[in-house]
């Protein structure tokens, strides 16, 4: 098992979280995602190993984003931007008991 000193120093990448946002431009309404905040993250994808299993279960494009906690309720309607990709959040894990860390399975958009 990983130490959480251990965890936080693989924290090593920016991501973005974004929300839809409905604009109304000159009585055209549009929908942008704007960033709610960003945060450094330890990303943990599928392993060469586990690929079939997860292919067969339909996962093989979830990504596991770790996440020091914030104060800011994650939900699925928000989406994840990391490296020129966006991903749709799936399901959110936060640590009620430590309040240490937030595990979000997300999965890219567009594939």
């Amino acid at each position: 098992m990983m130490t959480m000193t251990h965890l936080i120093n693989k924290m090593n990448q920016v991501i973005e979280f974004q929300e839809k946002k409905r604009i109304n431009d000159k009585g055209i309404v549009k929908e942008s995602y704007e960033t709610v905040f960003k945060a450094y993250a330890h990303i943990d994808t599928v392993w060469a190993k586990d690929y079939q299993t997860a292919v067969s279960s339909g996962t093989q494009n979830r990504v596991k984003f770790t996440i020091r906690f914030v104060p800011v309720e994650i939900t699925n309607k928000m989406h994840i931007q990391f490296k020129g990709q966006t991903y749709e959040i799936k399901e959110v894990f936060p640590d009620y008991t430590n309040h240490e860390v937030i595990s979000i399975m997300a999965e890219q958009v567009g594939l």
